[in-house]
């Protein structure tokens, strides 16, 4: 996707879940919002930033009419790119604190973080506006992760901080190896905890068990790839590591009640 910089306001935030195929910065203007991000939520207030990476599973909700923001999207080349040489820790650390609202990031880092994005990306001087936002992100990421280590939420209870940790850590190895392993056994092995263990992470964090979450995420990306026309049941079948269409046939209509082709038929009716 091509980088750029847009403007939202309530009518254009998009409430139901998806998976975003793109990073996005997002500062929030004016109004309130909560952003869902991978079965979590944050409540955001304007002035505030908040951060998604390509994958997230992503909504919205309570959005207030007077909703406005200016959204960096770029791609996960950027990422990457922004990626180079810095600790998982950093990433870690941002995946827990989505949302940050601290007056002295807002004033003098967001606000003319995003008045330079505009003046690179107003104008058609600059050609090599990836590189200047890789390098952007890089030092925002690096920053942000030093100001929440310092400033941040210091949670007295080393409990609730571990669950935090060990269920994003649950939800960046589902986003990783969703399109081959449903068993929850296989994440609980990776992450060397019982299955028990992660049960109440993920009853502690979203009310939902491990499987729930992974059938959940699952179905979400399922659902985006029978609306590419383009990809047949054989090749979305293959996709998802199941042994055959009749298997995939089973597994989405025991979620949904209804076929992956009624689903794909009702969908194509919508347009």
């Amino acid at each position: 996707m091509e980088t750029k910089l847009v403007k939202n306001n309530a009518i254009d935030i998009d409430r139901d879940i998806h998976a975003s195929g793109h990073g996005a910065l997002i500062f929030i203007t004016d109004g309130k919002a909560t952003l869902h991000v991978n079965f979590d939520a944050w409540e955001t207030a304007a002035p505030a930033v908040a951060i998604i990476f390509p994958g997230d599973v992503v909504s919205w909700s309570n959005v207030t009419d007077d909703y406005s923001s200016t959204v960096l999207r770029y791609s996960s080349d950027v990422l990457r790119a922004a990626s180079l040489n810095i600790e998982q820790a950093v990433y870690d650390r941002l995946r827990e604190d989505r949302i940050c609202s601290a007056p002295e990031i807002i004033e003098n880092i967001m606000r003319p973080l995003f008045k330079l994005f505009g003046f690179y990306y107003g104008s058609n001087e600059f050609t090599d506006t990836d590189r200047i936002t890789a390098l952007q992100l890089q030092s925002l990421f690096l920053g942000f992760h030093d100001y929440s280590n310092f400033h941040g939420k210091t949670e007295n209870n080393h409990e609730t901080s571990r669950t935090r940790q060990l269920f994003s850590k649950f939800m960046q190895l589902l986003d990783d190896n969703y399109l081959k392993q449903r068993d929850v056994q296989f994440y609980t092995e990776k992450m060397n905890i019982s299955g028990k263990y992660l049960g109440n992470i993920t009853r502690r964090q979203t009310g939902l068990s491990p499987k729930n979450i992974i059938d959940e995420f699952i179905m979400l990306h399922l659902r985006l790839r029978l609306r590419d026309h383009s990809l047949s049941m054989k090749q979305i079948s293959r996709q998802f590591n199941f042994p055959d269409q009749a298997a995939l046939t089973r597994y989405f209509k025991l979620h949904t009640g209804i076929t992956p082709k009624a689903y794909r038929l009702s969908e194509k009716n919508k347009k």
